[in-house]
């Protein structure tokens, strides 16, 4: 968290690297089966990157991959759905 705080700081919220600190806590949380949290930071980073990189982008289709198996963790397969088409 600490890591993010500055990045954060230092970059502004819509930035890549931001995005990328983000991600980390994600990992974080999925490793520690807290799926609620990687879900909510997952759609953060997804969020950030449409902005900071667009639609298209090999990094949000990343990020939307990413967010898709947070849903599948839990099951929940009507959520992972439209991310897996649309990151296609």
């Amino acid at each position: 968290r600490i890591a993010y705080a500055l990045t954060e700081k230092l970059y502004g919220h819509y930035h890549f690297q931001t995005a990328t600190a983000l991600s980390t806590l994600a990992d974080t949380a999925r490793l520690q089966w807290r799926p609620e949290a990687a879900r909510n930071l997952r759609k953060e980073v997804v969020a950030i990157d449409r902005v900071v990189l667009g639609e298209g982008h090999p990094e949000l289709a990343q990020a939307l991959q990413s967010l898709a198996v947070t849903y599948l963790d839990g099951g929940d397969w009507q959520s992972a759905e439209p991310l897996v088409n649309e990151m296609m």
